[in-house]
C-alpha cells in the first residue's frame, strides 16, 4: 500500500470514528447525562474536605460542607435551596461523586441512594406516586427520622452518628452560615418538599 493509500484510510477511520463518537455524544445529551458519562468531570478536589471528614466520622460537618459545595455548584448559594431547574442541571459527576462518598463511609446507610430505597420502601408499604408532592415528602421526612412528633427536629438535634440514625438520615440540606430554624432557607421561606421527587429522578439519569 503506497504512503497516499494509508493516509487515505487513516483519515476515512479517523471520520468513521468521529462520526460514532458524535452519535453516542448525541444519544447521551438527549438522555439528560453528559456526553462522555458521569466522570467526564473528575469532582474529587471540591470534596476533598468532605472525604477527610467522612473518613473521621464526621457526619454533621461533613453534611453542612456537602450542602455549602452543592448548593455553589448549582449557583444557588444565594439563595440557598435548590429550585427545579438546578436540580435538573446539576452536574452528574458531583451529585454521584456525593452518594458514593457517604454510602461508602456509612456502609450504606446515608447518601441519596439509601434515601431512595426509604422512598421504594414507603412505596411498597402503599405510599401513592400520584399522591402531592408535600403528603410523600411528609411520609419520608418521617421514615428517615427528620420530623418527630409532626414537627421538624432543628439541626443540631439530627442524628450525626451510624448508631442512632434511621437509614437515609443524611444528607439532609442545611447550609453553615446564618443560626435560623431548621429546614429554613437564607431567603426566609420554607424548605419544604422542593422538589424532592426531581431530585430521585436525576439520581436514576445520573447512575452508570
Amino acid at each position: 500500500m503506497t504512503i497516499a493509500k494509508l493516509k487515505r484510510w487513516l483519515i476515512f477511520a479517523f471520520l468513521i470514528t468521529f462520526t460514532l463518537v458524535s452519535v453516542v455524544a448525541c444519544k447521551a445529551s438527549s438522555n439528560g447525562s453528559s456526553p462522555l458519562g458521569i466522570f467526564a468531570v473528575d469532582p474529587s478536589q471540591r470534596y476533598l474536605e468532605v472525604k477527610e471528614l467522612l473518613e473521621k466520622q464526621m457526619w454533621k460537618q461533613a453534611n453542612t460542607e456537602i450542602s455549602e459545595i452543592a448548593l455553589s455548584v448549582a449557583g444557588r448559594s444565594n439563595e440557598g435551596w435548590f429550585d427545579a431547574n438546578s436540580i435538573k442541571e446539576f452536574p452528574c459527576s458531583d451529585l454521584y461523586y456525593i452518594d458514593q462518598l457517604m454510602m461508602k463511609h456509612s456502609q450504606g446507610r446515608f447518601g441519596l441512594t439509601a434515601q431512595r430505597e426509604v422512598y421504594q420502601e414507603l412505596e411498597q408499604q402503599g405510599l401513592q406516586k400520584n399522591e402531592n408532592e408535600e403528603i410523600i415528602f411528609q411520609h419520608f421526612a418521617e421514615a428517615v427520622g427528620w420530623i418527630k412528633d409532626g414537627e421538624f427536629i432543628a439541626y443540631p438535634d439530627l442524628f450525626f452518628n451510624l448508631d442512632q440514625a434511621p437509614k437515609g438520615h443524611l444528607p439532609v440540606k442545611i447550609p453553615r452560615r446564618a443560626l435560623r430554624t431548621s429546614f429554613k432557607s437564607r431567603d426566609g421561606s420554607p424548605d419544604v418538599p422542593r422538589n424532592y421527587t426531581a431530585l430521585m429522578r436525576r439520581l436514576e439519569i445520573c447512575e452508570p
